[in-house]
Parts: C-alpha cells; sequence; structure tokens
C-alpha cells in the first residue's frame, strides 16, 4: 500500500508543476479511492461565523462525467443544494467526511440535491474541504453510484495521507499561475510601452525577447542575431560585448559593475538607447546559479501613441479636435494635417486653438510634450495610419 500511494503522491506533483496537470488532479485522487468520478471545485475562505456556503470561484479538475451542463449546472445552482457539503461544513477545515455519515439515505433521496446525483449517477460520497491560502478553500468529492458499496474509514485514513499533498499541489498552481501573469503582464507592459526587451546570458547567447526586440534583431540596423549570439552593430559592438560580460559577472556575483546604457546608431541618423543591467542569478533545481542579463532597448520610431478615444476622453475634445491633436503628435504640421484631411487651414487653426483652451496648455509643443511623456497616453492602443484617415 505504501509503495501505491508513493506512486499516487509523485503523480499529484507531477500534475501540479505542468500547464494543464491541474485537470487531472481530480481523477488522480479520485482512482486512489476506488472510484471513476472525482470533482475538485475552489471556493471562496469562509470568514469566522459565516453562516453561508463559501461561494464557487472555479473547477479547475474534474473526471469526464462532469461535463460542460455538469459543472456549470453545479457552480451555479447545485452546489447551494448540496446537503452533503452543507453538512460538512459544519465540522470545520479541514475535514473529511462520509456521505453516509452527514445525510441518511432516505432524506438524501427526497432532496433536490438527488437529482444531481442521478444525473451523474453518484449515490456515495467521500468529501474533503480545506483551506489553500488566506483567499481560497476547496472541496473534493469522490463519487461512486449506488450500487457500489460506500466509501469506509480505510477510505477516509487514505484521503487523510493524500489531503496535505492535494493541498499543495494546489498552492504551487497558484503561485505558479500567479507568476505566469506576472510575467506576461509584465512583458505586455514593456512591449506597449515601445520597449524591446532581451535577457541574454553571459556569453550574449539569446535566452528570452519580446516581440519588440526580437522585430529590431531582424531589423539588424543597431543590433543582430548571429549564430545564437546578439551582437551590436559597427564600432558599438565592444563596448556592447564588455557591458553584457560585466553585468553577467555581477549577476553570478563575481562582481560589481551595475550595468548602463549605451547609444547605439540605428541608421537614418536616429538611435536606439540600451539599458543593460545584471539579473539576480536563479538557482535551477540542481544548485547551481544561472546568471542572467536584462538589455532594455528603447525604439524612438516604434513609441505607440495615444488613441484618438484616449485624448478626446482626457482633454474634453471634440472627435475632429482629437484627430488634430493626434496629427499633431505624430509629427504632422497644420498646413499637412490640413492638406491631408481635406479641411480649410483655417479650420485646423481653429480647432487647434480650441484644443490648446480646452487642455489648458499655451503652447502647442507644450501640449504635445505633455502626451508623449505621459505612460498612461502611451500604454493606450496606438491608433492604425494617419489620423483622421477614413473619418
Amino acid at each position: 500500500m505504501a509503495a501505491d500511494l508513493n506512486q499516487v503522491v509523485m503523480r499529484i506533483y507531477e500534475a501540479s508543476v505542468e500547464p494543464d496537470g491541474l485537470d487531472r488532479l481530480a481523477g488522480i485522487i479520485a482512482e486512489a479511492l476506488g472510484s471513476r468520478s472525482g470533482l475538485l471545485a475552489l471556493l471562496d475562505r469562509p470568514a469566522p461565523g459565516q453562516d453561508s456556503l463559501p461561494s464557487v470561484v472555479g473547477m479547475p479538475s474534474a473526471t469526464a462525467n462532469f461535463d460542460d451542463w455538469a459543472r456549470t449546472a453545479y457552480a451555479e445552482h447545485y452546489h447551494h443544494c448540496n446537503i452533503w457539503f452543507e453538512r460538512g461544513v459544519k465540522r470545520g477545515f479541514p475535514a473529511i467526511v462520509l456521505s453516509h455519515e452527514l445525510v441518511p439515505a432516505k432524506e438524501l433521496l427526497r432532496s433536490e440535491w438527488y437529482d444531481y446525483c442521478q444525473r451523474l449517477d453518484t449515490f456515495h460520497v467521500l468529501g474533503a474541504q480545506f483551506h489553500v491560502d488566506g483567499q481560497f478553500s476547496a472541496q473534493f468529492g469522490a463519487q461512486r453510484p449506488r450500487r457500489s458499496r460506500a466509501f469506509d474509514e480505510a477510505s477516509r485514513r487514505k484521503m487523510a495521507l493524500l489531503l496535505p499533498h492535494l493541498q499543495r499541489a494546489l498552492q504551487i498552481q497558484l503561485r505558479l499561475g500567479l507568476a505566469d501573469e506576472i510575467a506576461e503582464a509584465t512583458v505586455d507592459l514593456l512591449q506597449r510601452l515601445g520597449l524591446g526587451l532581451l535577457i541574454l546570458d553571459p556569453g550574449r547567447r539569446l535566452l528570452f525577447g519580446n516581440a519588440l526586440a526580437e522585430r529590431l534583431l531582424r531589423d539588424g540596423s543597431a543590433l543582430r542575431l548571429s549564430n545564437g549570439r546578439v551582437r551590436a552593430v559597427g564600432k558599438d559592438a565592444a563596448g556592447f560585448a564588455e557591458m553584457v560580460e560585466q553585468a553577467a559577472r555581477t549577476s553570478a556575483g563575481k562582481g560589481q559593475d551595475a550595468g548602463g546604457t549605451l547609444h547605439l546608431r540605428a541608421g537614418r541618423g536616429s538611435a536606439r538607447r540600451l539599458l543593460i543591467a545584471p539579473l539576480a542569478a536563479t538557482r535551477c533545481a540542481f544548485g547551481i546559479s544561472i546568471p542572467a542579463v536584462l538589455v532594455l532597448i528603447s525604439d524612438p520610431d516604434e513609441q505607440p501613441t495615444a488613441s484618438v478615444e484616449q485624448l478626446c476622453a482626457a482633454f474634453g475634445l471634440t472627435h475632429a479636435e482629437g484627430l488634430l491633436l493626434a496629427g499633431v503628435v505624430a509629427g504632422q504640421s497644420l498646413a499637412d494635417y490640413a492638406e491631408r484631411t481635406g479641411i480649410a487651414l483655417e479650420t485646423a487653426r481653429t480647432h487647434a486653438k480650441r484644443l490648446l483652451s480646452k487642455s489648458g496648455y499655451h503652447r502647442q509643443i507644450d501640449l504635445v510634450r505633455a502626451v508623449t511623456s505621459d505612460p498612461m497616453f502611451r500604454l493606450a492602443e496606438a491608433e492604425r495610419g494617419w489620423p483622421g484617415d477614413g473619418g
């Protein structure tokens, strides 16, 4: 039995670290308890003295018999009819309960909850309820049909051995999920701010690059990817390599260089600014420190601009005034904008006076500087094409 339980525990932790592994957890636990049916639901953590049932936040794992209807119906209605859980909650958290000790068979057969049980061919249940963290609790149930034998004390003891591992698996999944969300949000933020992001190893091998950075590498006017290594173009190549090397030494704990900035010529007279900094060395599963270097790339040609809608909302402009401001921010003169949009130059000047009055700025350049320097504007989705196209 110990060997079998060890295998189950191993499968639980394997599922906890795999992207889609959580969906298998209910089946793994149910199978260990001699059942083909299992459901794992995430709940709001009940407050002290709370009388109502904790609400279902989600059902991250269930066996195949819990189809879309069964999951939706349980979350939206039958969870609040679940007399097993209603009475089991009174046992407190954590608790492992058997259905026959909570509700007599005759009472179960007369309940609305049994309508749901019949649809899933369930009659006997072993349930477990436990806290996951400060925000969530969880309920797990393994079910058997009426024709099968009921869960017994041996089943309860087995569940008691597995419960800490199930709890830990959920904690791992929640932390991994939060880490992934933070990483995705960070990369998305940098992308929308017009910043390229590269992570390099000490040999300048590319470990990660966001979409903007990869586009800049393909362009090859300032940085290039050659044989898997990132290098600067032209006279800045040696300086770039030296800065990455020193930052990597700091990341590995062998130096004290904090990195720095570098200006790379990108052709046509424009320049891209690079921020090179050491990343804290990460320890892999074998205890080896892996140094890495962060490279942030500012690309003036790719800076996103505020949408017309955001400009109108921010300064109380009409759509026509917002279109003009977007054009000016994009670098167009009033004459060019008037010609492009087919309006009279005097009309454009009138719009310009009004938007200055509404925005509270006296000079056009001050208003443009306010828009281009405000990160909230720069996070707005950029308008595609020329401001005023199709308007």
